[in-house]
């Protein structure tokens, strides 16, 4: 309230005149600009942020980081591990879709707003599957370099479409 203190008026009437001067203007709501429930501020500011959050601190350890970068469609997702894969969409949803198929579920989970039983929904399966498919995975890679490989390439896709202009 010091802001408003003026020639020695009380805040409060200060304030008072500079809440009815708002209202003829019509204030703006400035909550109205907050970008992904974190930060406040001009698209030059979020961006600094974004990028030292993102460097500094893992968006598992702070759920709130997760929503800066740019939540892709489940599509784009299964788009972009089909085109890495070169492979038809419907295989790579199947059974048949292999390690392609774990991938796609795992960078669904990574980059979506899907949670587990929404992914399994879209590949047909349970959401234990995805669960098991998922945790399986994390196994493998510690275990297979090729598969290790093709996960790094297709997350560095996603990591570029996922880091465009929210």
């Amino acid at each position: 309230m010091d802001y408003f203190t003026e020639g020695g008026k009380s805040s409060r009437i200060v304030y008072k005149r500079y809440l009815g001067e708002g209202l003829k203007k019509g204030l703006s709501n400035p909550f109205s600009d907050v970008k992904s429930q974190v930060i406040l501020g001009r698209e030059g500011f979020v961006e600094e942020m974004r990028k030292y959050f993102q460097g500094e601190v893992g968006a598992r350890e702070v759920p709130a980081l997760r929503s800066l970068k740019k939540v892709l469609a489940i599509e784009e997702v299964l788009r972009e591990v089909a085109v890495y894969f070169h492979m038809e969409r419907e295989k790579l949803i199947s059974k048949r879709g292999g390690g392609a198929r774990q991938i796609a579920m795992e960078m669904s989970y990574r980059y979506t707003k899907f949670n587990q039983e929404e992914i399994g929904r879209v590949f047909g399966v349970d959401y234990s599957t995805v669960s098991q498919n998922r945790r399986r995975m994390g196994i493998q890679l510690k275990e297979d370099q090729e598969l290790r490989g093709a996960f790094e390439r297709v997350k560095e896709r996603l990591d570029r479409l996922s880091k465009q202009k929210i």
